[in-house]
C-alpha cells in the first residue's frame, strides 16, 4: 500500500495544460491524474527494474501531507498508545 502527496506546483502546471481547475482536492480526485500517477509510477519502476513483490500496487492519494499525518495521529491516540507508561 502506498500513500502518495502530489507536489502541488507539478500538478498544478499539469492541471493548467490540460484545461483542469486548479483544486488541489478535486485533482486528486480526478481519474486523469489517477491515471497520471500511476503511469508514472510503473515507469519509475521499470527505470529501477523492480520486482513484482517492490511495486506498489495499491495506492491512495492524499492532497495534503498534513492530513495523512493527522490520521495518523488521531488513529494512534484513540488507540491509548499515548497514554501508555514507560517500563
Amino acid at each position: 500500500m502506498g500513500i502518495i502527496v502530489p507536489e502541488e506546483t507539478v500538478l498544478f502546471e499539469w492541471a493548467r495544460e490540460n484545461g483542469l481547475e486548479l483544486c488541489i482536492v478535486k485533482l486528486c480526485l480526478n481519474s486523469q491524474v489517477k491515471k497520471l500517477i500511476l503511469e508514472d509510477m510503473e515507469q519509475q519502476a521499470k527505470a529501477g527494474d523492480l520486482k513484482g513483490f517492490e511495486k506498489v500496487n495499491k495506492y491512495f492519494i492524499v492532497c495534503k501531507l498534513f492530513l495523512f499525518f493527522a490520521l495518523i495521529f488521531f488513529r494512534t491516540n484513540e488507540r491509548g498508545f499515548n497514554n501508555q507508561k514507560p517500563n
